[in-house]
C-alpha cells in the first residue's frame, strides 16, 4: 500500500500519526495432487525447456516460465487430477476446472521426470460459519439456519449420481442408491463452528466499544474476540463446537443445534463487520489478540487470546477438509489491528457521548485514482510529493483539512477509504489469499513470515494438509442473477450457481468485481458501491434490468430502485433486494427503529425495501437488502475453483417444501457448498492414463516421504526400496515438493514404494481384499485391461483410473507420498 504521512488533532494535542505501511507523522486409494509449474529454461541454442509439469491439485496450477533462447518448448500440461486437460500454446487454460497450461519454453535443458503429490482420501470436514452479527441480519441468519439441514444430510447421507449427474435423491438406510451411486462414502468425522463478525471497537475505546455498550444501556454483542459462538453466548449447550461421530445418527438434531449456534450469534453486532479477519483471526493468525488499545497515536495490540488457540487446536484436524462459509449483507470491514497501525482511528470520533472528530480529507487526486503518489490526506504537516500540489496548491485541501460530519458518515468510515481520506486503514485483501494458498504468512505485516496453521505439518506427525482442500464461500450482497447458471435464470427453474472456475470463464468476475488493482469498476452498475444514485438506464448485462430512479412506483427485479440521499449520507446504494421473511409491520419498526429501515423519519429516502411509510408514520418494511461485497469477491476471486460465490438475496422465498426445495431461499447457496465438497470427498482418481511398459507395468514410480525418529529404513518386507539411480535424480524434485509444502526435507525418509507384479499385482488389481502379506502398490486402469471395474466403479465420470496401495502401513500414515512421470517428448 501506498500512503502518506498524517497528523491530526486527537483529544485537544497535534501529534503524529505513524503507522507499518499506512500512516506515518489398510486398502487405501489416492490421486495425483499438487504440482507446481516448472521454472524457466536458461539453455541456449535449439534445446527445449518442457513447459510447467502437472497442475496444482484439483484447482490445477500454471506451467512454467519461458525459457531463455532456443526453440519454441513444449507448454505444460494440465493437472493430472480430476479436471480438465492439458493448456496448448502460450497461457493456454485446460478446461474450466483445471489448470492454466504451461508458457512456453524457449531453452534449458529437457525435463526428465515431473514430480506430483499424491493426495490421501479424504474422511474428515471441518466446517466453519462466519456469520455477520450486525443490525438487519437475523432474518438472514435463520434463513442459513433453515437451509442447513439439507448440506448436513448430504454429507451424512450422500445424494446419488447417474453418470456423474447428480439425482438429489439420498440413498436408502442400507446405502443403495434406486438409480447410480452415492457420489462419496457417508462422512462419519465433521466438525461445525460458527463465529461472528464483531471484533469490538479495535482500540477506539469509543464505537463498538464497551464503554459505548453501557451508554446504550442495552446487551450489545461488540467484541466476540473470533471465539466460538457458544463461548460468548449464554445457554447454547456444553459444546463450543460440535462434532458428528462414527457413533452419530440424529442428523436433524446435529443441524438443529448448528442452526441454533447460527441465530444466536443475532444482530446486535459492532457495525464495523471484520468478515474477513474473523476467519482469519480463528484459523490463521499465529497470534490472535485478546484485546487492543491506542496510546493516542498509534494502536496497541494486547495479549494473546489463549481461548482462540484452544479452540483452534481441538476444531482443526490437519488431514481435514476446510470449509469456511460467511453469511454477510455488506462489504468486508477489516481494520488493521496491528502495532504501529492507526487501525484504531476508524472507529474513533472524539468519545462515547460525543460526536466531534473527523478524518482527514483526502486530495484531489484521490478521487479519481487512488493509487496516484499525489493521493495522501491533506494536512497534518505533510510534506507533497515532488511534483504534487500543496495544500494550499490543492482544490480539495483548500476546503478543510478534515472532512465535515454530513463528508464523514460513521455509517460509512469503511467505504473507499482512501479516495475519501487519503488513507487505508483495512486489511489488505491479498493477506486472505495468502491465508488460504500459502504455507508462509505475514501475519503482522512486518515481513517476518511464519508458518500457516492452515498448511502447517502436524505436531503428532500428520503432513500438512493440501492446499486444494481448502475453500471459501461467500453468501454475500451480489444480485444472484449475476451469478447463476444461464439456465436457471428463467421464474420457473430452480436457482443453481455458477462454480468458481465457470465465473472466470464466462467473464463474470467483470461483471460483478471489475479489476480492484486497476480501479476498474464492475460492468454490473448494481454493484458499483455509491452514495449517491447510480446512472439511471444504466443495465445490468446478464438480464438487461435497468437501475431506475428513486422516484420510481415499480421495483425493478434486482434491487428495487435507487434511494435519495438524506443530509446524513450514511447510506450506500442496494446490490439487491428480496422479499422479507418475516414481514417487519409498522408496529414492528415503531418498536425497534435500529433494525427497521421504514421509520418516519427516513420517508425522505424512498427506500425501494419500504411500503406506507410517510413523513409522520412509520411504515412496514417487506423487503430485505444486501450491498455489494466487493471486499470479499476479491478474496473469492483469488482462489479460484476453490472460491465458492453466492448470493445471500434469494431467487424464491416460497415453496411448500423448504427441506427439499432446491432453489427456495438459501438452499442453492448451500447445494453449491455441497458441490464443491462433493469431489473432495469422492474416491481419489486419476483423470488420465499413467504410462505403460510393454509389460503393462506403469513407468510411473511412487515414493514415500515419512517422519522417521530413527535411521531411515527401506524395508523390501513392508513394501520399501531403496532409491537408486534413478530414484536419487527424481529426489530434488521430491524435496522441492516437500519444501512447497512447509516441510523441512532434511527430517524425511524417503523410500520408493515397490510396484507389485506378477501372482500379486493381480491380487492386487483384482481383489477386493488382498492377501495381507502383500505390500506395495498397483495401477488400475480397466480399460486398458488392468484390473477389475468393480475397483474403480466409485470413480466420477471418466475418471478411470486408481493407484491403489496394499498391505498394512503403506504408505505410512504421518507420510506424503508422490508419483514421479518420467518425461516423454513424444508425449507432448
Amino acid at each position: 500500500m501506498r500512503q502518506g504521512h498524517w497528523c491530526g488533532r486527537i483529544r485537544g494535542a497535534w501529534t503524529a500519526l505513524s503507522a507499518v505501511g499506512v500512516i506515518a507523522c489398510s486398502s487405501t486409494s489416492y490421486e495425483l495432487g499438487h504440482e507446481r509449474g516448472g521454472a524457466a529454461g536458461e539453455g541456449t541454442g535449439a534445446d527445449t525447456a518442457a513447459g510447467g509439469s502437472s497442475g496444482q491439485g484439483t484447482s490445477g496450477g500454471k506451467g512454467g516460465s519461458a525459457g531463455k533462447g532456443g526453440t519454441v518448448g513444449d507448454t505444460g500440461s494440465g493437472g493430472i487430477l480430476a479436471g480438465g486437460s492439458a493448456g496448448t500454446s502460450d497461457n493456454a487454460a485446460g478446461s474450466p476446472s483445471d489448470a492454466t497450461g504451461g508458457t512456453s519454453g524457449t531453452g534449458g535443458d529437457t525435463v526428465d521426470a515431473a514430480v506430483s503429490e499424491l493426495r490421501r482420501d479424504v474422511t474428515k470436514l471441518d466446517l466453519l460459519f462466519m456469520i455477520d452479527g450486525s443490525i438487519g441480519m437475523a432474518e438472514k441468519q435463520a434463513r442459513l439456519a433453515r437451509a442447513v439441514p439439507l448440506l448436513l444430510h448430504r454429507f451424512t447421507n450422500p445424494w446419488c449420481v447417474v453418470d456423474g449427474n447428480h439425482v438429489t435423491v439420498a440413498a436408502d438406510a442400507d446405502g443403495n442408491c434406486a438409480e447410480g451411486k452415492r457420489e462419496f462414502q457417508p462422512l462419519r468425522d465433521i466438525h461445525v463452528g460458527v463465529i461472528s463478525s464483531s471484533l469490538g471497537d479495535h482500540g477506539s475505546n469509543d464505537i463498538c466499544s464497551d464503554a459505548q455498550s453501557q451508554v446504550n444501556g442495552v446487551d450489545d454483542f461488540y467484541d466476540d474476540l473470533a471465539q466460538l459462538i457458544p463461548t460468548v453466548r449464554p445457554n447454547l449447550g456444553d459444546q463450543d463446537f460440535l462434532s458428528w461421530g462414527a457413533g452419530s445418527t440424529d442428523t436433524d438434531g446435529f443441524a438443529a443445534d448448528a442452526g441454533a449456534q447460527l441465530t444466536a450469534v443475532d444482530e446486535k453486532g459492532c457495525g464495523y463487520e471484520a468478515q474477513l479477519e474473523s476467519w482469519y483471526r480463528f484459523l490463521v493468525d499465529p497470534s490472535p489478540i485478546a484485546a487492543i488499545t491506542n496510546d493516542e497515536q498509534n494502536s496497541v495490540r494486547g495479549v494473546v487470546n489463549a481461548v482462540v488457540l484452544d479452540e483452534r487446536a481441538r476444531f482443526l484436524r490437519p488431514d481435514s477438509a476446510v470449509m469456511i462459509v460467511m453469511l454477510s449483507d455488506e462489504n468486508d470491514c477489516s481494520i488493521l489491528d496491528e502495532n504501529g497501525s492507526q487501525g484504531w482511528l476508524v472507529g474513533y470520533k472524539g468519545g462515547v457521548t460525543t460526536n466531534a472528530w473527523r478524518m482527514p480529507r483526502a486530495t484531489s487526486a484521490c478521487a479519481s485514482n487512488p493509487d496516484d503518489p499525489c493521493c495522501r490526506p491533506c494536512g497534518g504537516g505533510i510534506t507533497a510529493p515532488a511534483g504534487c500540489p500543496t495544500d494550499d496548491q490543492d482544490a480539495a485541501c483548500k476546503k478543510t483539512n478534515n472532512l465535515t460530519q454530513p463528508e464523514d458518515a460513521l455509517n460509512l468510515r469503511c467505504f473507499e477509504q482512501k479516495q475519501r481520506f487519503g488513507v487505508d486503514l483495512l486489511y489488505p485483501t491479498s493477506r486472505y489469499t495468502a491465508a488460504l494458498q500459502d504455507s508462509l504468512i505475514d501475519p503482522r505485516m512486518t515481513g517476518q513470515m511464519v508458518p500457516n496453521p492452515l498448511f502447517a505439518p502436524d505436531a503428532g506427525g500428520a503432513p500438512p494438509r493440501d492446499r486444494s482442500l481448502v475453500f471459501l464461500t461467500g453468501i454475500v450482497g451480489v444480485p444472484w442473477q449475476d451469478v447463476a447458471q444461464a439456465d436457471t435464470i428463467a421464474p420457473n427453474e430452480p436457482l443453481q450457481f455458477l462454480e468458481g472456475a465457470d465465473l472466470a470463464t464466462t467473464g463474470r468476475w467483470d461483471v460483478i468485481l471489475g479489476d480492484p488493482d486497476d480501479n476498474v469498476p464492475p460492468s454490473d452498475p448494481f454493484m458499483a458501491e455509491s452514495i449517491e444514485p447510480r446512472t439511471t438506464g444504466a443495465t445490468n448485462p446478464i438480464d438487461g434490468t435497468a437501475i431506475t430512479p428513486p422516484a420510481s412506483t415499480a421495483l425493478n427485479p434486482i434491487n428495487g430502485h435507487e434511494q435519495d440521499v438524506l443530509d446524513a449520507r450514511d447510506d450506500l446504494q442496494f446490490a439487491c433486494i428480496y422479499p422479507r421473511e418475516p414481514v417487519l409491520s409498522p408496529e414492528d419498526c415503531t418498536a425497534n427503529p435500529h433494525v427497521c429501515d421504514c421509520n418516519a423519519d427516513e420517508f425522505a429516502k424512498h427506500s425501494p425495501v419500504c411500503d406506507g411509510v410517510t413523513a409522520t408514520s412509520d411504515g412496514s418494511q417487506p423487503y430485505g437488502k444486501a450491498y455489494p461485497a466487493l471486499r470479499e469477491l476479491q478474496v473469492l476471486k483469488s482462489l479460484g475453483g476453490n472460491g465458492v460465490v453466492t448470493s445471500i438475496c434469494p431467487k424464491s422465498t416460497t415453496t411448500d417444501d423448504p427441506a427439499n426445495d432446491l432453489g427456495y431461499g438459501l438452499n442453492p447457496a448451500v447445494r453449491a457448498i455441497g458441490d464443491s465438497l462433493a469431489s473432495v470427498f469422492s474416491q481419489r482418481c486419476l483423470a488420465r492414463s499413467l504410462p505403460l511398459d510393454d509389460s503393462n507395468r506403469t513407468t510411473a514410480r511412487i515414493y514415500e516421504a515419512r517422519k522417521s525418529a530413527d535411521d531411515c529404513a527401506c524395508l523390501a518386507s513392508e513394501g520399501r526400496l531403496e532409491l537408486d539411480d534413478a530414484g536419487k535424480s527424481h529426489l530434488p524434485g521430491i524435496e522441492q515438493q516437500l519444501k512447497n509444502a512447509g516441510v523441512d526435507p532434511t527430517g524425511e525418509c524417503i523410500c520408493e514404494i515397490a510396484q507389485l507384479d506378477g501372482d500379486a499385482g493381480d491380487s492386487c488389481r483384482n481383489d477386493g481384499a488382498p492377501a495381507s502379506d502383500l505390500h506395495g502398490f498397483c495401477y488400475l486402469d480397466p480399460s486398458s485391461g488392468l484390473g477389475d471395474p468393480a475397483l474403480v466403479a466409485a470413480c466420477a465420470g471418466s475418471e478411470r483410473q486408481r493407484v491403489r496401495f496394499v498391505g498394512d502401513g503403506v504408505p505410512a500414515s504421518n507420510a506424503m507420498t508422490f508419483v514421479v512421470l518420467p518425461y516423454d517428448p513424444t508425449s507432448h
